[in-house]
């Protein structure tokens, strides 16, 4: 899932010296592997209180604007306090806890502690290294490979394990999708689409929504984000691509059925390649609004490896 890259930080550097890896995103999942492990919990996803516990934390839900925030404690029973986001999904308040959990695993964080404050987790943001491995940490601590891996084996490389998987351990249909290309079992993608306006649209849209006389044009599904593992990594989905209305894809908009079949696929520089999909929609609560997501799991051939 993740590209080679160049590591600068020290708490990059810290991770690797700390657990024998030359990778600190493996680093970071043999941190996560040894908090899970100690504490013997196969679901940590249902016992959060527990973990955070066990690194001396524990855990309040709030009116917040923010994801998560991590703020040291002194003189009482706890070293820390994880105050998460009250309104978000269960999902994510769990990937949240995670992530601040991971803030406390990082090597150079126990030479003084300080106060985060997460406005967004899981966004892989790779700017800011820290938070990128806190974000590797949380993704482990919920899907521990040693659980994940032969659970995905038994259900198959297919859309509805997405949902199956997402509900066992505890995370969002995004954190799944993550885990299932990062086990690293097959040549497949997942694709997930939104409703959206192309770049040119959003720009237009600030500067004549003002008027009361433009019409806002029609939105399209979208790609938003893509994992992908196995020989589907040589392939690039361009961010925001849209596909048509008639697409086996966006039938799946109106449609509680997973629809399957040959669609033909952007892959950049103009270019298509022909896939087998499978596509489900998924809604999804914002700010209030229902709206709908598409999750397509994208195969290079139609013999998906079903259930064993």
């Amino acid at each position: 899932m993740f590209k080679p890259r160049k590591w600068h930080s020290e708490t990059a550097l810290r991770v690797c010296q700390a657990t024998g890896k030359n990778d600190p995103v493996e680093g970071a999942v043999v941190l996560a592997e040894r908090l899970t492990q100690e504490c013997a919990l196969s679901r940590p996803s249902r016992e959060l209180g527990k973990l955070a516990s066990w690194r001396a934390a524990k855990i309040e839900e709030i009116a917040m604007l923010d994801a998560g925030r991590l703020i040291p404690l002194f003189g009482t029973d706890f070293d820390f306090l994880i105050q998460i986001n009250e309104s978000h999904a269960q999902a994510k308040k769990n990937f949240s806890i995670g992530h601040e959990i991971g803030h406390t695993l990082m090597p150079d964080f126990a030479d003084g502690p300080q106060e985060r404050l997460d406005a967004e987790t899981m966004t892989w943001n790779e700017e800011s290294e820290e938070e990128f491995l806190c974000d590797v940490v949380a993704a482990e601590i919920l899907m521990p490979r040693r659980e994940f891996i032969p659970y995905l084996s038994s259900c198959g490389l297919q859309i509805q394990s997405l949902s199956l998987l997402a509900e066992e351990f505890g995370s969002s249909l995004e954190a799944t999708s993550l885990g299932m290309t990062r086990a690293g079992l097959g040549d497949f993608a997942v694709i997930v689409w939104e409703l959206g306006w192309r770049k040119s649209q959003k720009e237009e849209s600030l500067t004549l929504s003002m008027f009361e006389e433009w019409e806002a044009p029609p939105t399209k599904y979208r790609t938003q984000k893509v994992y992908s593992c196995g020989r589907m990594s040589d392939f690039h989905f361009p961010h925001n691509k849209s596909i048509e209305a008639h697409s086996l894809i966006a039938q799946a908009a109106n449609s509680d059925e997973v629809i399957r079949g040959w669609q033909e696929l952007s892959v950049g520089a103009g270019k298509t390649e022909n896939f087998y999909t499978e596509s489900k929609a998924f809604p999804l609560r914002r700010n209030g609004q229902l709206e709908q997501r598409i999750f397509t799991m994208v195969h290079l051939t139609d013999k998906i490896p079903t259930s064993k």
